[in-house]
């Protein structure tokens, strides 16, 4: 494959990963959800993105296609010629050459399109699922031209949120039967951006050979490869079948001249001429051996670990969406980043799924009411943006000062310049006090957390004092 090719469809998969940030931003995030502004947003937002997706993957078609197509065949036929062999050049073929890009091409924009199409119809679906959900729950049946409120609102955005999370955003099936299942549209692209770009090479090969007279080829070996190649890689093939000494081409590409979708395995002309008598008897014994799977036991761990890595980054793509979902802008905005952080930023990704779990719960949490939902993310925040974070008991103790004899009535300003002063108690091994102004600020010491808030006008008995000796 050539390095611009390469290159292109590594652009082409990131213009579409970057399709799906944007969209899942719009669908959870945009205000006046039950409206008819809102599914019109979306339906507007939903082509947009699809229009622009459609057109930069006509281009790749159009450019890369051709480019690797053309460059198999110039390869093939430098190779005859440096080996002094008869080939006749492929502009004698034009037409031959032309109805195969052709082919190829247009198989290409069809399961794009395919793919597009499944992705629109479902977006559409989610948002429509999760208002029908929303109305039954809340026992509405008007004709969402006015805006839901209270709890209507979060009634659908949790009906969509759990639906998103459940079945996956911006995917398409692929495969069948019990082999079926859901790929994010951006892994998909990049399949049958791949499996073209091979279909194509592999094709111009094959019909240059065939139609100057030559009938051999031999598909490349990779290390480590996967169950279904491994049978099939380094034999020689009879393109036609016609050669017994050898097994047919048949055996090893279906319809696409291809072994499966996202194969690398490539065939290149295998010349008898240019072999010993030893050689040929031994590419004929090697491509008669049995079809069995004969990698070792290393070989097949490394290939494993390979798809680990694959399902690995599929699963992070997923959990981002769920931080997405429940996080809004406090996510990092691009799963590249969000990974950044998970592998390589302990200390703000064991913050990040505090926050997740509890803007989790809170979202969750059928005894909060819709505003005082608000008010907690919203506290939650305040104390964040100053360096600190909280419980859900901290924060409702924040919300919430408890009332009665000695206890008097504070602020979020109040707590927060309370947590500003000096640790001053401890409170067991495992939590420190600020107490300051009859007012009392727990921490969690392994969390950094602020797990309570008392008002009292004197110190517990249970608290230690800090001094010189026990710091």
């Amino acid at each position: 494959m050539q390095k611009l090719t390469q290159q292109e469809i590594d652009n082409l998969v990131a213009l579409y990963l970057s399709s799906r940030e944007r969209l899942l931003d719009i669908i959870i995030h945009y205000k006046g959800v039950g409206t008819k502004t809102y599914y019109n947003t979306i339906l507007r937002q939903v082509q947009k993105e699809l229009n622009t997706l459609a057109k930069e993957s006509d281009k790749f078609i159009e450019t890369a296609i051709p480019r690797e197509y053309r460059a198999a065949l110039r390869a093939t036929y430098q190779a005859f010629r440096r080996n002094h062999l008869q080939m006749v050049a492929a502009e004698n073929f034009a037409s031959l050459h032309t109805d195969a890009l052709y082919e190829i091409s247009r198989e290409m924009q069809f399961q794009i399109q395919q793919g597009l199409a499944s992705v629109g119809r479902q977006v559409l679906r989610y948002a429509d699922s999760a208002q029908d959900e929303a109305l039954r729950q809340s026992g509405l049946r008007q004709t969402g031209t006015k805006v839901a409120s209270g709890g209507t609102v979060q009634d659908m955005k949790k009906a969509l949120m759990q639906q998103l999370e459940s079945e996956g955003f911006f995917t398409v099936q692929y495969g069948a039967g019990n082999r079926a299942r859901q790929v994010p549209l951006d892994v998909y692209a990049g399949m049958v951006a791949r499996s073209t770009i091979r279909e194509a090479g592999n094709t111009a090969r094959l019909n240059q050979l065939t139609v100057n007279g030559y009938d051999l080829v031999k598909m490349s070996k990779y290390y480590p490869t996967c169950p279904i190649c491994a049978p099939l890689q380094g034999r020689v093939y009879s393109i036609s079948g016609q050669d017994k000494r050898f097994p047919p081409l048949s055996m090893a590409f279906g319809q696409y001249n291809n072994v499966h979708p996202n194969c690398r395995h490539v065939v290149t002309a295998w010349v008898e001429s240019l072999r010993t008598p030893e050689e040929v008897q031994d590419a004929i014994e090697f491509s008669n051996q049995p079809f069995e799977d004969n990698r070792s036991a290393k070989e097949v761990r490394l290939y494993k670990e390979q798809q680990d890595q694959a399902r690995k980054l599929r699963n992070d793509l997923y959990q981002w969406e769920r931080y997405k979902q429940v996080l809004g802008e406090d996510a990092p905005s691009t799963v590249a980043k969000f990974r950044k952080t998970k592998y390589n930023e302990i200390d703000q990704w064991e913050k990040l799924q505090r926050e997740y779990r509890m803007f989790n719960r809170i979202d969750t949490n059928d005894n909060y009411a819709p505003e005082y939902k608000a008010r907690m993310k919203e506290a939650y925040q305040f104390f964040k943006d100053n360096g600190y974070e909280f419980t859900e008991h901290g924060l409702n103790r924040a919300l919430n000062p408890k009332s009665g004899q000695g206890k008097e009535r504070y602020s979020l300003e109040d707590v927060l310049h309370t947590l500003k002063q000096p640790v001053n108690y401890f409170d067991g091994k495992s939590k420190i006090v600020r107490y300051y102004d009859n007012l009392a600020v727990i921490q969690a010491i392994d969390t950094g957390e602020v797990i309570s808030i008392i008002s009292t006008k004197k110190a517990s008995r249970s608290w230690e004092a800090i001094t010189n000796d026990n710091k």
